[in-house]
């Protein structure tokens, strides 16, 4: 087990807007989250959606777009600031609310009853993750729907997780005993064999020059930033095709209440 951390230890969090902009709403693999697991899910014309854990907003951004109303909880400032600016810069500002608070500490329904609640890559950063959870389960009205995503397999571990400041990864089976209230519950596997290989060969490389991930590099490189985000693009396509082996690098639950 890892040492105790909370999500303002993130690294990334460190760094300047633009490369945590670049991070969390240009990557290939968060964009595929939200493209292929989150919207196909948000099947309601008109709906009320709570990202607990919104980061910089790109979740917001994309239900924002089909009409919903969404609030987005984060507990770090600066991702706040970038999910204010993106929604501006979208014209999606006006109707939508983002608020400063720590969900493991949000005691009673404060937000009101939702369709719709995401958490995405949160509960690894959370040592009461069930807190997290239960906040989700109440924030959502009868029929209302969850949608989590969190690393896959303490097996998997590797540096991206310690930059992260994760504390754990998850099995399926803790996920599902997390999720018990829940009257239906869909869990799954996404990232393998090809976003999962790439993280494998890109840990080789660290080890092999002693060295630790380091976004700001990682993303300086405009070349590189674009080979790597549409070859990512495209060989997820490819990985969404074996969803149904449990193998992925990121555990997904839909659950509704």
């Amino acid at each position: 087990m890892k040492k105790k951390a909370n999500i303002q230890e993130m690294q990334l969090y460190k760094l300047s807007e633009e490369i945590i902009d670049l991070a969390q709403n240009h990557d290939p693999f968060f964009n595929y989250l939200t493209r292929a697991i989150v919207l196909p899910n948000l099947k309601k014309k008109k709906a009320r959606l709570i990202d607990l854990g919104c980061g910089g907003g790109r979740n917001l951004i994309a239900a924002a777009k089909k009409g919903y109303q969404v609030i987005g909880i984060d507990i770090n400032r600066k991702a706040l600031h970038i999910a204010s600016k993106r929604l501006s810069e979208e014209g999606l500002a006006s109707k939508n609310n983002l608020y400063s608070a720590d969900i493991t500490k949000m005691n009673g329904r404060k937000w009101g009853n939702f369709d719709y609640c995401i958490l995405q890559e949160v509960i690894e950063h959370i040592n009461n993750y069930q807190k997290a959870i239960d906040v989700a389960y109440r924030e959502l009205k009868k029929g209302g729907v969850m949608i989590l995503t969190t690393p896959n397999n303490p097996a998997q571990w590797n540096i991206l997780d310690d930059y992260a400041g994760h504390l754990r990864r998850f099995t399926n089976l803790e996920i599902r005993e997390a999720l018990t209230r829940f009257t239906a519950v869909k869990v799954f596997t996404v990232g393998f064999p090809f976003h999962r290989l790439s993280i494998y060969f890109y840990n080789i490389y660290l080890n092999s020059i002693k060295g630790d991930h380091d976004a700001a590099v990682f993303r300086a490189n405009s070349l590189f930033g674009k080979l790597y985000f549409y070859l990512g693009t495209i060989l997820l396509y490819f990985d969404h095709l074996w969803n149904f082996i449990p193998r992925g690098t990121t555990i997904v639950a839909v659950a509704v209440k």
